[in-house]
């Protein structure tokens, strides 16, 4: 019996190994456990697009779609080559079209022809329609053109055509060669929904004049349409009477800083321009004090009211407030209107205001003072790129489970939203330490536009507050703006801080120009009932399950 004790051991040995190899692995929470996709979102995060060379030639596909996917957000003209030849010649259709979207978001029409090129030679539907969606955003004559005229039977290629069209309607012949093909799309019950919709945004951008028979058919389609974003478009396309706001509600204009603001800024407001000084500065509501100085410098502008001899002791004393806010509505007004003002004497406060802002809180009013700067200068404005100021954490990030979500309790209900950890992993990960630190308890929806967008999160109340750190702009061509996308706010590449905005509807001109890190997956009819002032009571973490490791669909 002691003979057979070793092979009694052994066996019990070779049992266990061959239950550890037959349990099932702990999930990974995200794919960023995989140390290259870890290191491709670091450069990402650095704006080192030469770091991901290496991974733009790699064997694994995931690993090249990543590359493509963070070329995408950093818009780097001068990896526009390497982009190019991966468009043309990468085996794996996917890491193609991904590479068309970069090549898309650069904007350029210099890129207009390669871009012909590789559609010319591409087999896959979805890398032509990426092809196409970019050739709009790069469109020089020509390719407007093209997508003019681009006639196929596959409805799923001719998305790709509305997609483009909508993104070159900035060209400036734009309105006298595309209306055709975008009544054509928009009429077509056969596209693709979202694209519909871009071919009436892009009526609208056109200021397209149609005739009796075309409004007839627009509104037999509001009729029997039941899909609330084409409606829209449709409104927007043909200048018909616009759908009212989701809901109402009475001002209390009294009692509610925000009712009171949003008085202030309504076109039929009957407020005195020296109230609306008196309330600018002397009001203990920010929001009030904010509204009424742009209230004011509108109505300026827009009204031909008298500028009396109180115009330039206002703006002097805007520029001298060290309040973000009225020194950026003073600095756009004079930016605008500054000739009859003495330059002379404006310049040296101009100069010693800016002197005082500090970035990264005050990027956005450093922008507008520069630029009044070089005005008073007669120098032309160049933004400069925003310096890399907030290291990202990506041990914690590792942590976030994909399939995160949280809660936001507001003064009209809750939202649930889904956090898109392995699109935006910075942008998440700031979120969620907002969140953690309670930052967003008790803050207000202090912007609310019907049939566009409601924001909040603003440390200020008024839009103009920021943290002492900005974060990178983390743009996907997996995400696109529907309604309930969850955007953060910024002032530019790179300036986004923890002003969050939720969309009402579809808005294809937010897609690549603003990050999406999460999406309302419950509580969307919150969306329509928050107005103006309404508050954010808390906002907090749902505790995740883990979730199966996907990251192949990467």
């Amino acid at each position: 019996m002691l003979q057979q004790r070793p092979f009694v051991i052994l066996s019990l040995l070779i049992t266990l190994i061959g239950l550890s190899h037959c349990s099932t692995p702990e999930p990974s929470p995200n794919y960023f456990s995989d140390p290259s996709l870890l290191r491709i979102a670091q450069f990402q995060d650095q704006r080192n697009a030469q770091g991901l060379l290496p991974y733009m030639k790699a064997k694994k596909e995931i690993h090249r779609r990543a590359a493509m996917r963070a070329l995408g957000s950093m818009r780097d003209t001068a990896m526009i080559s390497y982009l190019t030849i991966s468009m043309m010649s990468d085996v794996d259709p996917e890491t193609r079209m991904l590479a068309a979207y970069a090549i898309g978001q650069l904007r350029d029409s210099a890129y207009a022809v390669a871009l012909m090129k590789g559609l010319n030679r591409e087999l896959d539907i979805q890398a032509q329609v990426e092809m196409l969606t970019a050739l709009g955003k790069c469109a020089n004559l020509d390719a407007l053109i093209f997508l003019s005229e681009l006639n196929k039977k596959d409805h799923q290629l001719m998305s790709g055509q509305l997609s483009g069209l909508f993104h070159a309607r900035r060209h400036p012949q734009f309105q006298s060669i595309a209306p055709p093909a975008l009544l054509l799309g928009l009429f077509d019950q056969q596209r693709e929904m979202r694209s519909r919709v871009m071919a009436g945004y892009a009526l609208a951008a056109a200021q397209y004049t149609p005739d009796e028979s075309v409004i007839n058919r627009a509104k037999s389609m509001l009729d029997t349409t039941q899909f609330s974003d084409l409606k829209l478009a449709i409104h927007r396309a043909f200048s018909l009477e616009s759908t009212p706001p989701t809901s109402q509600e009475e001002l209390d204009t009294t009692n509610n800083p925000y009712h009171l603001a949003q008085f202030i800024l309504s076109d039929d407001q009957i407020i005195s321009l020296e109230s609306l000084r008196n309330l600018m500065f002397n009001h203990r509501f920010q929001v009030v004090r904010t509204s009424a100085a742009e209230s004011y410098f509108k109505r300026l502008a827009s009204s031909g009211e008298a500028q009396d001899d109180s115009l330039l002791p206002t703006l002097i004393r805007c520029l001298q407030s060290r309040d973000m806010g009225l020194i950026s509505h003073a600095s756009i007004y004079i930016h605008d209107h500054h000739a009859g003002l003495p330059m002379d004497e404006l310049l040296p406060i101009v100069e010693a205001t800016l002197a005082d802002l500090h970035a990264p809180r005050q990027l956005e009013t450093i922008y507008d003072v520069k630029r009044l700067q070089a005005a008073l200068q007669g120098k032309p404005f160049e933004r400069e790129p925003v310096a890399y100021n907030h290291p990202i954490n990506w041990e914690e990030v590792k942590q976030i489970p994909r399939n995160q979500t949280v809660r936001i309790t507001t003064s009209k209900g809750d939202l649930i939203l889904q956090l898109h950890v392995e699109s935006a992993p910075g942008s998440v990960w700031n979120f969620l330490n907002t969140v953690r630190a309670g930052e967003y308890n008790g803050r207000y929806f202090h912007r609310v536009v019907p049939n566009f967008v409601i924001q909040g999160g603003c440390p200020r109340g008024d839009g103009w507050g920021a943290p002492d750190w900005t974060q990178r702009s983390e743009f996907s061509n997996e995400l696109r703006y529907e309604r309930g996308s969850v955007g953060l706010a910024s002032v530019g590449e790179d300036t986004e801080g923890v002003q969050f905005f939720i969309t009402h509807c579809a808005t294809p001109h937010l897609d690549g120009r603003y990050t999406i890190f999460a999406t309302v997956i419950d509580g969307l009819e919150v969306i329509d009932m928050i107005h103006v002032g309404d508050q954010i009571l808390s906002v907090e973490e749902i505790k995740s399950t883990p979730a199966t490791q996907t990251s192949s669909s990467h």
